[in-house]
């Protein structure tokens, strides 16, 4: 009987134990999980705007080639 007694006693200590390294680790990963969104949502943003960059770049090099040019037949 001692031995069962004493396996209750120690299950008294390792379950709230356990449980509370299990709510640690979900803690952590709840935090990966949140922070993993952040960044992805950051990326969406990162790339929208580089498009937006590039569209202004192309936009910009069309219109200073259009008045290159029409800069070069005034002058000739």
């Amino acid at each position: 009987m001692p031995i069962e007694v004493t396996m209750a006693q120690r299950r008294k200590h390792i379950v709230p134990a356990l449980a509370q390294k299990m709510t640690g680790e979900v803690r952590r990963v709840s935090l990966l999980t949140r922070a993993l969104h952040e960044m992805r949502v950051a990326l969406d943003r990162l790339s929208r705007e580089v498009v937006v960059c590039l569209a202004i770049l192309i936009c910009l090099w069309h219109v200073v080639g259009d008045f290159v040019i029409r800069l070069l037949r005034l002058s000739f």
